[in-house]
């Protein structure tokens, strides 16, 4: 049976969802540029996946469901292995889980009570492509440096991650706010 071209978003999600099983032993295992290159290849995936989906109308439920899955779950897998490399610090990682659980929260309740799609808005879009900025650029980084050593920049990186994962959890909860009380006649 020939593969039709709308599969081809989800299909490129699974891959990228795949990919994050070869990244995290290459990353344990010290292949710091190979990780690192892995890792941009998975989130210029995450970029083609959605403007395929655009463009071919190819939008789905399950694409709706797993890409941002994917997301979540390299990131965070990613941060763990730099947490077990002490490349980043346990409270810095911990706020970023929380607030995807948070963001992936409100999404869920929206969608299963309310069947309202909160989708992904600027401020959640910016955050998400800072931390891969940031997991590329440390990787590719200790690829040159003593994975001992910070590299340059690296707090400045997490810096930004912070400040974005918590105006885009703000952001989200403001949108709830407001569609709540759209839904619920203003109360």
């Amino acid at each position: 049976m020939p593969l039709k071209k709308e599969h081809i978003p989800n299909l490129i999600t699974v891959l990228r969802l795949s990919l994050v099983f070869l990244i995290l032993p290459l990353l344990k295992f010290k292949f710091f540029i190979a990780s690192g290159l892995l890792t941009a290849a998975s989130h210029i995936g995450d970029w083609l996946d959605g403007y395929l989906a655009k463009k071919w109308k190819a939008q789905s439920d399950l694409g709706k469901f797993l890409d941002p899955l994917a997301d979540k779950i390299t990131v965070i897998l990613i941060f763990v292995v730099f947490l077990d490399f002490r490349w980043i610090p346990l409270w810095i990682l911990l706020i970023i889980i929380a607030r995807e659980f948070y963001v992936t929260g409100i999404r869920g309740f929206f969608l299963s009570v309310y069947q309202e799609s909160l989708a992904a808005r600027t401020w959640g879009r910016s955050k998400m492509v800072s931390q891969a900025i940031v997991q590329i650029y440390i990787m590719l980084g200790h690829g040159f440096v003593d994975e001992t050593k910070d590299i340059p920049f690296q707090n400045w990186g997490y810096a930004i991650i912070l400040a974005l994962a918590l105006i885009s959890g703000a952001e989200y909860t403001w949108l709830a706010i407001k569609k709540y009380r759209g839904i619920n006649g203003g109360s």
